[in-house]
């Protein structure tokens, strides 16, 4: 044993054992499939042109220029497919080699097995928890707009780093290499832009503070930082943009408020997972046998910047529409508290070595075999628990990814070999939870179908639901047993039925419908990310303003999520039983097991609607 860890051969185990962590994510990407917004990059640039789209972006849409200039370039419009299941394994190669550069180059590890090793143990650290792996990774505009600018602006700070702590002359390069970060970051989104102008003037306060003088090199970026901040926010496609936002929000107090708190919340929760226990752990036992100098003074900087930093994420969010962003922004926040956190383990557990136990060294050895240790606790904790790296083994192990790709192929070659201006296509029979596979819409006149439709050169693509393989399905005539899993018994009425002889009747004076409630983990199904909802609606007036609802409340029935389908049309078909449907996306805050299901019908309006044969299908 003592041989293996101390001969030329362990440098290969720890790198071989190590990279082995990331295997699954890497094999999931050759499963990975464009989905419904990678047609619209796609439509933009086959409609008005390379360039002619970056202009209709910029003045009808966003002003992320850099994001939408990438995108522009999407497989599909390449017709080379294959690039999109490549472009995964790219991001997660980068942010390994950006961890890398950053423990060598900033905390100065200069043992290169054990640099790539911990760059390996964060990235796993940050794929495994991080809040959507889908959205972050394996959906192209997601993971170019938001994970590419993550691994950018780490790039940044290192190059940063480099400029204020050494005497070096800064060559023409390099500082064309800083000054494309900066434009590159600040145009792939607006939370990442915020966080390169806050990084820039916490390293011209750092000068100030410390070396205690000014440094033209710094304002230089500071002031193109501030000019492409200007850029993408006075830029005709985010005024545009902004109108969709509900009104009144832009409220500042509000936003810092909220912002800390929840940032506060997220130090907690994210510090005490197991997984981040377990390699903080590894990384403070790592820390007697690499010594660095610590300044004290210099640790409180780093650790308020740290915290501003993390804070900053959720600004965006509060500012624009007064709440959480979406998941994927919160990504960005876990990846600079993943980074945060464990250099600031690395740094402090240093600082009290120094100070209490500077006569303990590790050997080689010990530290082969704590890395070892480190390898197996990650994987075991992270395989049996919830994490994305489970679902990412259940997608692979279950057949559902296998199943999945095959079946996008054979959609795909339906679809061009059609003959029909109108083509209908199945659902497919599995959705793996750990890529992404948002579905088009249930009918032919949405929007995200019309644009879909186009790239086969059809008129229209009509999805026909069929309840999938991996899914909890349910059906409902309002007769017979079925009925016991209903609330709001009260609606049924003989008056009217698709199926006879009963349906559930919604007026002004009691506008639900029946109710059908399900806890997550009464599910028979794991890795829920759709919900499909199917209702036969009949009523005698051309005018209708009904929703077809879904409503989560958590374990103590507090409401916590809202989605409705509203179908509100002045010219109905009267007097005939028409099918409704639609797809609720669900995203990963709402998927706790202890979250609960509400599926209804909702009549806003004041004439009677009788509803009929409910499907609902939990996939």
């Amino acid at each position: 044993m003592n041989r293996l860890f101390s001969n030329r051969s362990s440098s290969f185990w720890l790198i071989f054992f190590s990279s082995l962590l990331l295997l699954p994510y890497i094999v999931i990407s050759f499963y990975n499939h464009p989905s419904v917004d990678d047609y619209f990059f796609t439509y933009k640039s086959e409609t008005f042109g390379f360039w002619g789209a970056q202009y209709d972006w910029f003045t009808t849409w966003t002003g992320r220029y850099f994001s939408t200039l990438i995108l522009s370039f999407h497989p599909l419009w390449l017709k080379v497919s294959f690039i999109y299941k490549v472009i995964p394994v790219l991001l997660i190669g980068l942010t390994i080699h950006v961890l890398f550069r950053f423990l060598r180059q900033v905390l100065k590890i200069n043992d290169s097995r054990y640099a790539y090793t911990y760059a390996v143990f964060i990235a796993f650290l940050f794929f495994s928890e991080m809040p959507t792996l889908v959205q972050g990774i394996y959906w192209e505009p997601g993971a170019i707009t938001y994970h590419l600018a993550n691994v950018l602006l780490l790039y940044l700070f290192i190059n940063l780093y480099k400029v204020v702590t050494t005497k070096e002359q800064i060559t023409l390069k390099q500082h064309g290499i800083n000054m494309f970060l900066i434009i590159a970051i600040c145009g792939l989104n607006e939370t990442s832009m915020l966080l390169c102008v806050l990084l820039l003037f916490s390293f011209l306060g750092y000068v100030v503070l410390f070396p205690k003088h000014l440094n033209s090199t710094l304002i230089l970026y500071f002031l193109l930082s501030i000019t492409c901040f200007l850029l993408v926010f006075f830029a005709p496609g985010n005024q545009v943009r902004s109108l969709e936002f509900v009104a009144g929000n832009h409220d500042l107090l509000f936003t810092i408020i909220e912002s800390f708190k929840v940032s506060l919340k997220s130090f907690f929760y994210w510090g005490f997972s197991v997984p981040n226990i377990l390699l903080s752990f590894s990384v403070a036992i790592f820390s007697f046998y690499y010594s660095i100098k610590v300044n004290t003074k210099l640790i409180l900087y780093c650790a308020i910047i740290g915290f501003l930093f993390v804070t900053a994420t959720f600004i965006t969010g509060f500012w624009s529409i007064g709440n959480l962003p979406p998941d994927r922004t919160i990504n960005v926040a876990y990846w600079n508290f993943v980074i945060l956190w464990i250099a600031s383990v690395f740094i402090v557990v240093n600082w009290i070595k120094s100070r209490f136990f500077s006569s303990i060294i590790l050997s080689k050895t010990k530290i082969n075999i704590l890395v070892l240790l480190t390898i197996f606790l990650l994987l075991v904790f992270s395989f049996f628990g919830t994490s994305n790296y489970a679902m990412a083994i259940d997608d692979l192990l279950s057949g559902k990814a296998k199943t999945y790709n095959n079946e996008f192929v054979e959609r795909e070659n339906i679809l061009f070999a059609c003959k029909e201006n109108i083509c209908s296509i199945p659902t497919f029979s599995a959705y793996p939870a750990s890529i992404f596979n948002e579905e088009i819409g249930t009918g032919i006149k949405y929007n995200n179908n019309e644009i879909y439709a186009h790239y086969f050169n059809k008129k229209g693509v009509r999805l026909d639901f069929v309840p999938p393989k991996f899914s909890d399905t349910y059906f409902f005539n309002l007769e017979g047993k079925n009925n016991t899993l209903l609330e709001n018994l009260h609606t049924i009425t003989t008056e009217n039925a698709k199926s006879l002889p009963n349906s559930s009747l919604i007026t002004a004076e009691s506008s639900y419908s029946t109710l059908f409630r399900k806890k997550n983990k009464d599910l028979k199904t794991n890795y829920i990310s759709k919900i499909y909802v199917k209702a036969d609606v009949f009523v005698s007036d051309s005018i209708v303003d009904f929703v077809i609802v879904l409503s989560v409340t958590d374990k103590n029935y507090n409401p916590i999520y809202w989605s409705g389908r509203e179908i509100v049309r002045h010219k109905y078909l009267v007097n005939n039983w028409i099918k409704e449907e639609h797809i609720f996306s669900l995203n990963q805050a709402i998927l706790n097991p202890e979250n609960q299901y509400n599926i209804y019908i909702w009549n806003r309006g004041q004439n009677k609607v009788y509803v009929d044969d409910l499907v609902i299908s939990f996939f």
